[in-house]
């Protein structure tokens, strides 16, 4: 984490060419000759010719990984198709709202049934 704080730091102010970036690399792959493929030494040419790009590109992938993982974490789905398990859902969702500890997130219908999305509360001390 303390590479990520240090890459973050020393590439905070620099800007980004994105799309001069994109172009340069569609050129330099020449994407629409090859018929779309993309080989390991061409991704490794582009990776070596932008290392500002790579670097911005790993930490965006490191940061959504990382939000990923806490929604998961903190996410409880419930699916329910018959009327019964409609019934018994309904009750357990409301006994967790209730508590305090979780608040419903989503509902929708789908597959014949509903999902619901439930998220556990932040509890601050």
């Amino acid at each position: 984490m303390s590479l990520l704080k240090e890459i973050t730091q020393d590439y905070a102010e620099d800007t980004v060419p994105l799309m001069e970036a994109i172009s340069k690399a569609v050129r330099e792959l020449k994407l629409a000759k090859r018929g779309g493929k993309v080989s390991n030494k061409s991704i490794r040419d582009f990776m070596k010719s932008n290392p500002t790009l790579t670097q911005a590109a790993a930490i965006n992938a490191m940061a959504s990984y990382t939000q990923y993982k806490t929604n998961k974490r903190n996410t409880v789905s419930l699916f329910a198709k018959s009327a019964y398990d409609k019934r018994m859902i309904k009750r357990i969702v409301d006994a967790m709202t209730q508590s305090g500890q979780f608040k419903i997130h989503r509902t929708r219908y789908a597959d014949g049934g509903r999902y619901y999305e439930m998220k556990q509360m932040k509890i601050g001390f």
